[in-house]
């Protein structure tokens, strides 16, 4: 990766790359927000809905192995449950020439886009940087499939004014069989 990415091998680093993109949307939040027995890295509260994000080094990394993924899930699902919020794990960098990899699944689906498709069913997304190629650079948040929240305006189609997708403003809760979603 180039040396942009540099700062995503720490979680300093990496929480320097998501504050900056809770501050460039304007968007109120708390650091180190308890969440049941834990503490989440961000509570946001933007217009409309409420999140959290739990930062994570280097989740662009080929080395990542789907172990450590599994326990970023389990914590993120603690904290989901507990705060009643979807929460998003980040920053994740996509090439943006495969986008639908993060997202869309299909019949072949990739580990992000497989997380992020059984991961929404708990309330569980990612915060992604899609980089490069046209459109210039952008981040979005993936929940249960779909764009959640999209940074790019050319990606706002059905989108409200913030850039959030009616569609994904709820949070699943289920018993057995019966799923519901409530709206956030």
């Amino acid at each position: 990766m180039k040396s942009i990415f540099r700062d995503l091998h720490d979680e300093p680093g990496a929480s320097r790359w998501v504050k900056s993109v809770l501050d460039e949307q304007n968007w109120d939040y708390q650091t180190e927000a308890a969440a049941g027995e834990g503490r989440i890295d961000y509570l946001v509260k933007a217009p409309q809905c409420s999140f959290g994000i739990e930062v994570k080094r280097d989740l662009y990394s080929e080395q990542l192995k789907m172990t450590n993924m599994a326990d970023y899930f389990e914590q993120a699902s603690s904290y989901a449950k507990a705060l009643e919020v979807p929460v998003f794990l980040g920053p994740v960098i996509v090439n943006q020439s495969t986008p639908s990899a993060a997202y869309a699944g299909g019949t072949t689906a990739d580990a992000l886009s497989a997380f992020n498709i059984f991961g929404g069913r708990v309330n569980i997304g990612t915060l992604i940087y899609f980089r490069g190629g046209y459109p210039p650079s952008y981040w979005a948040m993936i929940l249960r499939g779909g764009l959640f929240w999209s940074g790019h305006p050319k990606h706002r189609h059905g989108f409200n004014e913030h850039g959030f997708n009616p569609k994904k403003l709820s949070f699943v809760s289920s018993t057995g069989s019966k799923k519901e979603r409530e709206p956030l």
